[in-house]
């Protein structure tokens, strides 16, 4: 596995095994709170995970699903990224997780979608 993250400052790429997860938690919490801010992490089976700073301490998750881009997207806060990084560490693989909504990031956004969709049909309840 290997974690990546790009800010105002840093751009970085590093394999998991050389870190610990207090390590791996803690360049999550050093990005930057600004627009353009991300951090992934990818497992052995090449899936990834990446979290985009939105506003305030909202982030976007988002598993890209290529060549489609119909991606699994949910918002949380920088608590709940951290659970998410967390068991992605224990489990060694990346799945969608609860709360999850399909969203097709070439026409539209996750926003777009809660807006027209309230009740979520495409919603993963795990």
């Amino acid at each position: 596995m290997k974690i990546f993250s790009s800010d105002l400052e840093d751009d970085i790429d590093i394999s998991t095994d050389v870190l610990t997860e207090e390590e791996i938690i803690n360049n999550f919490y050093e990005l930057y709170d600004e627009q353009g801010s991300f951090w992934g992490i990818e497992d052995n089976a090449g899936k990834v995970l990446q979290f985009y700073w939105l506003y305030d301490e909202t982030w976007l998750v988002d598993i890209p699903v290529p060549p489609d881009f119909i991606n699994y997207q949910k918002k949380a806060d920088y608590e709940e990224c951290v659970l998410i990084i967390k068991n992605i560490l224990k489990e060694k693989k990346i799945n969608p997780i609860a709360g999850m909504i399909r969203v097709d990031t070439m026409k539209t956004t996750i926003d777009a979608e809660i807006k027209k969709n309230t009740s979520f049909p495409n919603a993963i309840l795990v």
